[in-house]
This record gives C-alpha cells, structure tokens and sequence, in this order.
C-alpha cells in the first residue's frame, strides 16, 4: 500500500479520532492546511515531521509507511466495527484504502459501497474519482464473485449509486440482474423512478407488503384457538386487505376482503355466537353489493354451501335472501 504522507496523516487521525483542527491547533498551523495535506495538495514542512509523529505516537518513518493491514479478514474486522459503530465517514475513507489494498475481495467492495451510500446520506461530499474507482471495482468484483447473495447485495448498492449520478442506463442494466425474492429490487424504486412513476410504483410496493401483511395475519388465526384473539386477526387481515387494493384497486384485493369478513362470520358460529355470525354475514354481503362484487359473494357463498363449509347462521341468511331474491 503505497499511500502519501498526506493520506497517512489522515489515517493515524481517524484512527486516534483527532479532527482535523485539534491537529493543527496542536502543530499551530491553520486547519486548511491539514486538509490539504490530506487531499494531497501540498505536504507539511519537514520541520513539522517530528511534531506530528510524537502528537501520534509513531516514528518519522511510520509517517511515510505506516503498520499495514495484514489480511483481508482483518480489514473486515475493523469495517464491521465501524458499521456497528455508525461512523459512516471513517468506514468509507477506510474502506477505500482496504478496497485498494486487497482489489479483489468482494466483501470489502461491498462495506466500500455501503459506507459510499450512507455518507452521501448524510449529506457529505465525495469526490468524484472515488465514485468512479468504487463504480469500477464493483462492476470487476461482480464478474468473478461466486457468492450469490454477496452479488445481489454489491448489484444492489451500485444501482442506487448509478440512479442517484443519473446513469440510468448503466443502472437498468445491472437493477434486471437482482432476485426479488432474495434482495427485493422494490427498494430501489425510490432511485429508479421520478414523480407520478414513482408514486405508482411505490403503492404498487404497498399493496404488495399489505397483502403480505393480510395473509400472515389469516394464517395466524387460522392456526390458533377460536376466539376473541382469531376475530382480531381477522379483522386485521381485512383491513390489510383492503389497504392493499386502497392502493392498486385490483379487484383481487376486494375478493380476499371477502373471504376474511365471511372468515369472521364464520368464526363467531364456532364460537355459538349466532346473531353476530348472522351480523357479519349480511356485512360481507352488503361489502360485495357496495364494491359491485356481488357475483363473487355469491360464488364464494354457494362453494361453501357445496362444500358444508358455510357457518349455520350464515346459510340460514343466505336462503332467506335466496327465497326473497335479494
């Protein structure tokens, strides 16, 4: 690792977490001109050399070599730490070292990429020619990495770096190589999209995450005991249901509502509550009429009836109706 005296300066203060201006206040120099000896624009007076190096604890020649990272497992250590530790600017400057160091371990490229994003979160700059040296290697590293779901994760950060720079082109390309179902590409809407297309999309996401959220909720009460608890459940997944079409308005959203109101008719029979059984029947039949899915209702209903799956309360109502030709 053949770094400048600047860029060893910048390192062992990272290190020691000095700032840069309790670092000159010390030399009793302006703190512009430690920027710039770390940005490699010009280096300190050698008179200053002894200064620094007993300020940090090193040699003179420490200053211009310092202790190396002996492995990439260990530069994974320390970058780990500082995840842990949020310190999103010092993982970053860390990370373009070690990424340097060892060019083809992809978990640091990944650590490197991840601290990039988080940094420019934070509203920080960073300078082109790293973008474009953490672009590149990411694009090389993904050409040789093996591990599928370190790939997606490397594809992942680079595709939100490439929308936020407007290379949407180069961005598309990699964003069709991500696994919905290991690393879901719905995140990167938010960089991917703009405006009305944006907002599509995200409630396109919602909807997919409500019905999630409905379908988990129905399996819970499916699976435990009739009662007040299953009713709750119920009523959860309806409302998560109908968020879900709230969002996207497919009909198919309006068909689970359904079946969740006629669940919880259903329930209440089993737990020989007859009127609210019959209550909540004529809600989910007053829901179809209201939402014009009155042949579902009617369909779903006349399944169960078949199948002697429809609560006692409920198909007393029903052929009431039928009689009626309600």
């Amino acid at each position: 690792m053949n770094l400048n005296i600047g860029e060893n300066i910048k390192m062992l203060r990272k290190e020691h977490s000095v700032s840069q201006n309790e670092l000159a206040e010390y030399l009793a120099v302006k703190p512009q001109s430690v920027s710039k000896w770390e940005r490699g624009v010009c280096e300190p007076d050698i008179a200053l050399l002894p200064e620094i190096a007993l300020f940090f604890g090193v040699s003179i020649d420490e200053l211009f070599s310092p202790e190396k990272i002996k492995s990439s497992d260990e530069a994974l250590l320390i970058l780990k730490k500082l995840y842990c530790d949020k310190k999103w600017r010092e993982m970053y400057e860390n990370a373009l070292i070690y990424a340097r160091e060892f060019p083809g371990e992809a978990k640091i490229c990944e650590k490197l990429l991840n601290a990039l994003i988080h940094v420019e979160m934070c509203g920080e700059r960073i300078e082109e020619k790293d973008i474009t040296f953490a672009v590149n290697l990411a694009k090389r590293v993904l050409n040789k990495c093996n591990d599928a779901l370190l790939k997606q994760r490397i594809t992942y950060h680079l595709c939100v770096i490439l929308y936020e720079k407007g290379r949407k082109e180069e961005a598309d390309f990699y964003y069709s190589d991500l696994n919905c179902a290991s690393y879901g590409r719905e995140s990167l809407d938010m960089y991917k999209y703009r405006g009305h297309e944006l907002v599509k999309k995200l409630k396109e996401n919602n909807a997919i995450w409500y019905n999630m959220l409905a379908m988990n909720f129905s399996r819970i009460a499916y699976n435990i005991d009739v009662g007040e608890e299953s009713l709750c459940y119920l009523r959860k997944s309806y409302e998560f249901f109908y968020a879900a079409y709230e969002c996207v308005e497919s009909r198919g959203y309006l068909r689970m509502c359904l079946l969740s109101l006629l669940d919880i008719a259903v329930t209440y029979e089993m737990m020989e509550r007859g009127t609210e059984a019959a209550k909540s029947f004529a809600e989910a039949r007053n829901f179809a009429i209201k939402q014009e899915i009155k042949e579902d209702f009617d369909d779903i209903v006349k399944k169960a009836l078949v199948s002697n799956n429809l609560c006692r309360a409920a198909r007393h109502l029903y052929e009431r109706m039928c009689e009626k030709n309600v």
